[in-house]
């Protein structure tokens, strides 16, 4: 008799736990958040453009017309403490004499953030010109210094406004001084991708006068950056 009231009680609990187990194992458990993304810190690049000549009347070219075309790939690195190391390398075709180029450059810069929607790009930078022009000025093959500065305007979350974007370059040798201020905007499809237009005139020295500076090209530049 105490077996038989045993297993009753025994078989009542079962029937009043089971269901209540059941439910426990039914319900969800709390989903996981998800991990914060990783900081966009790298970005690779390519840019295109044609070059056409902004030379005074006079000088055996004629302004407005085709000098070179060229084709750009960089990368670039933010660092945690906000500095960043650049890298790119361009390869112009030179449709004017039938010669081409190649140079490679890198840069060390810092973006000011002047406001939240305003920015103050600066770096520095060394390159090397190699031409396959011998007669080229101050000479064939030659190594350069770059000073780049900027300020960029926020638009909204898309649309940013590269108001000002000035170089100033000079060969570590010869009389080659070549300034460049530019202007343009850039699209923000996502955090990842962005496409951007520009416009450029530069200056260069003039080889037959030392230190005067005269026009001497102007472009329209598409370009493309992924980060990640």
């Amino acid at each position: 008799m105490k077996k038989l009231a045993y297993s009753s009680l025994v078989g009542a609990l079962s029937a009043i736990a089971g269901p209540a187990f059941a439910a426990d194992l039914s319900v969800a458990s709390p989903a996981l958040a998800a991990p914060p993304a990783a900081p966009i810190s790298n970005s690779i690049g390519l840019e295109v453009s044609p070059e056409f000549w902004a030379t005074p009347p006079g000088d055996g070219k004629v302004s407005n017309s085709l000098d070179d075309a060229y084709i750009k790939g960089f990368y670039s690195h933010t660092f945690s403490n906000g500095f960043n190391w650049g890298a790119s390398l361009q390869y112009t075709s030179r449709v004017s004499n039938n010669s081409y180029q190649l140079q490679p450059e890198t840069t060390l810069g810092y973006n000011l953030k002047l406001s939240p929607t305003l920015t103050m790009p600066v770096s520095v930078g060394v390159g090397y010109l190699s031409n396959s022009d011998p007669t080229y000025f101050p000479a064939q093959n030659f190594a350069y210094y770059v000073f780049n500065a900027g300020l960029n305007v926020k638009l909204d979350a898309h649309w940013t406004w590269n108001a000002i974007s000035a170089r100033y370059r000079d060969a570590f040798i010869g009389n080659w001084v070549t300034p460049k201020l530019a202007t343009g905007v850039t699209y923000t499809i996502d955090p990842h991708n962005a496409v951007y237009l520009n416009a450029g005139y530069a200056w260069q020295t003039d080889k037959n006068y030392a230190n005067a500076l005269e026009p001497n090209k102007w472009n329209i530049a598409l370009g493309y950056k992924y980060g990640f």
